[in-house]
Order: C-alpha cells, then structure tokens, then sequence
C-alpha cells in the first residue's frame, strides 16, 4: 500500500489565524535513548501513542536523521495486541501485528501473524501512514484484535547497519482510554524572517509562528520551535527565540545560508531548510 502522505512543506507567512482546539486527554510518549543508532539508520527518538472514542489507535514515530525515509531504510512497529509473549510471532516477543514501511518502493505493509509469517491480506482497511521525519500510523482497533491495552515495538534499519530498537530492550505498553483525540499530523509550517532578505553585517531573525495540519484540521500554535543554520559549509551559532538569531559576518555577502527549523506540535517533530543567498 502507498504511503499517504511522503513530506510536507514549509511556508513562508506574515500572518496566519485560527487555532486547533487542545486534547481532552494526553497521548502517551515514550523515549528511546538518543544517538544509539548506527551512521544511515533510521535514529527513533520518541514515539507518541492516542486513541479516540471510536477505537482509532495513532503512532507517531519520531525519527531524527531521516526527514524522508532513505531508499534503503525501513521501519517497523511490532504490536503484541494480548500482551501474551508467548502468542504471536515468536521472533518479534510475541507480536501478532506488524507494520513494515519501505523506503524504496514508498510504500507500507501490514500483516498479521498467522502461526508462520505476518500474512499481509488480512482486512486492514482503516491503516494509514503518513511520513514527515518520522511515521505517523492510525488504525482502528478492531482490526488489531480489538485490543483493550498492548505493548510494542520499533525496529528501524538501514542496508548493511545495525538496526535501531526501540525501546533498547523489551517493549512498552499501552492501554486503550476513553475521552482522547487523536493529534493531527503537521502538513507544513509557517514562519516570518526580519530582513526580507539576510544581509552581511546584520542580524536574521526567524519566527515560527503556525503550523497547518494534515486533512483541512486548520492550524494550531507549535508547542516549541528552534532553529539550525549553515553558512558556506559551516556552522553558524544562533540565539534568542529558539536560537534562531543569525548575526551574519560582513564577509557573509554571497555565501550560501541554510537555516534548518525543527518544529513540535502534539508529540510531533518534523523539520525544513530555508536557503537564502546573503546580500
């Protein structure tokens, strides 16, 4: 099955409106430990887990190095619906759900275990994916068993590298609640920049000022922002807001500037590049 959604854009605005409203309930967030993948593989940083009133179940897989999933890289959730580990794939502690994602083809998989493999023509109509510096998948619960509570797991790979677990060890648990919301997954940004345009000698300035969600859900306030940039090949150093003040050196006109914005809303991370030529 196709991915629905492959990246997202980032908007350059002055001025946006409207807010999402908040969770009833918050999702559940887990950390993996930072930096303990392998150079290529996908790097797992956290995962956010919700539910709403009508059974749908929502991951959201945050991957630090990979803004589009790379060609040879592939990550996969293992999901024990019955907590039993000895249930299930015996090799995946006891998954009887699992979801494959390919970054060469562009597509996703999902199976369930059938005593000998994960049988992927099982009923799976209400899956879907959606990627952006991470996976971000619903499905209903009905069709994971109709599970009240599971644990699970990430395996993320790169060819040839050793894979990156999440968590390092075991599994982490879950249980299915009632009165939550499901966050929607971030489509673009929007941000404002003082000057126009960078100029050599002065100070670049950017705001994020909205994120738009996935599906026509409006826009909403990030809960947090912060800023990277890369003038000629090398680091520059920001601060203020989010580090995102850039005094640029007079010998800065004509340089290349990447400004790379990393942006979190309702357990997401995502980020893009802003590349200017400095005046």
């Amino acid at each position: 099955m196709r991915l629905r959604g492959l990246a997202a854009g980032v908007a350059c605005s002055l001025a946006l409106a409207a807010t999402a409203s908040a969770l009833a309930t918050a999702p559940a967030s887990y950390a993996d430990h930072a930096r303990d993948a392998a150079r290529g593989t996908p790097e797992v940083t956290t995962v956010v887990v919700s539910n709403d009133d009508a059974g749908t179940i929502r991951f959201r897989i945050n991957v630090a190095n990979q803004r589009h999933l790379a060609r040879d890289s592939t990550v996969e959730l293992f999901i024990d619906s019955d907590r039993n580990p000895a249930t299930g794939d015996p090799l995946s502690l006891g998954a009887e759900y699992r979801l494959a994602i390919d970054g060469g083809t562009q597509t996703f998989d999902f199976g369930s275990w059938d005593g000998t493999r994960f049988d992927s023509a099982a009923p799976s109509t209400t899956a879907a994916v959606w990627y952006w510096s991470g996976v971000s998948f619903t499905m209903n619960r009905t069709e994971l068993g109709g599970t009240s509570g599971f644990s699970f797991w990430i395996r993320a790979a790169g060819s040839g590298r050793a894979p990156d677990a999440a968590p390092d060890r075991g599994t982490w648990t879950y249980e299915v609640g009632t009165g939550g919301v499901n966050p929607r997954d971030i489509d673009s940004f929007a941000y404002r920049v003082r000057p126009a345009v960078p100029r050599a000698g002065f100070v670049f300035q950017l705001r994020i000022d909205r994120v738009r969600l996935v599906e026509g859900a409006g826009e909403a306030t990030p809960d947090r922002w912060s800023c990277s940039a890369i003038l000629a090949g090398r680091t520059i150093r920001g601060s203020g807001p989010g580090r995102c003040d850039f005094r640029l050196p007079r010998a800065a006109r004509g340089k290349r500037l990447v400004v790379t914005m990393t942006v979190a809303y309702m357990g997401s991370v995502v980020s893009g590049d802003a590349t200017y030529r400095v005046r």
